[in-house]
């Protein structure tokens, strides 16, 4: 716990690594999500838990708010898999227009209700660009032995080849 009573970075390592349901390989597929699923637990069948799945559009870098919108979602029940197995499982998802969407998420929920884990898959066939993407110049690098600098017009940004710090920023010349 930190100095205010926030949980750090271990507390979500751990909650992670040493939850009961784990989830690898976890892809998106025309007809929803794959994975291989594995029972952690040492007396309780998946059948008793149960899976959230949401199809998630991301904020631009323009949007006011930052705010995510839920495209669609469901739940399912878990499995049958015995304490300590693993299995090949799909959750069948519709998927209409599948580039209204950014990431996919898929949370489990133990018997109680309580969240054990949300694992995330990108959307790799989103293909949809900001729409105001062709107004931003391409950027070009220019390379010397101590520094690099990226251009694009206004910005010029040098960077440290010793460091990786940023050394020096000038918008049109200044």
């Amino acid at each position: 716990v930190g100095p205010h009573g926030e949980k750090e970075g271990s507390y979500f390592t751990v909650k992670e690594l040493w939850s009961p349901v784990q989830v690898e390989a976890l892809t998106l597929t025309p007809k929803g999500l794959t994975m291989q699923l594995s029972n952690r637990y040492s007396f309780t069948d998946l059948r008793q838990t149960r899976f959230k799945w949401e199809l998630i559009k991301l904020p631009g870098a323009a949007t006011p708010t930052g705010k995510r919108e839920v495209v669609l979602s469901g739940q399912v029940q878990g499995p049958e898999i015995a304490a300590g197995a693993s299995k090949q499982w799909q959750v069948p998802i519709k998927l209409n227009g599948r580039a209204a969407f950014n990431v996919a998420h898929l949370s489990a929920f133990d018997g109680n209700g309580q969240h054990l884990w949300t694992w995330s898959v990108p959307n790799d066939r989103d293909t949809a660009q900001p729409a105001d993407a062709e107004t931003f110049p391409s950027a070009t690098t220019e390379a010397s032995a101590e520094s690099v600098k990226v251009v694009s017009a206004p910005f010029e940004l040098t960077f440290s080849r010793d460091t990786g710090f940023l050394t020096d920023v000038s918008k049109q010349g200044r």
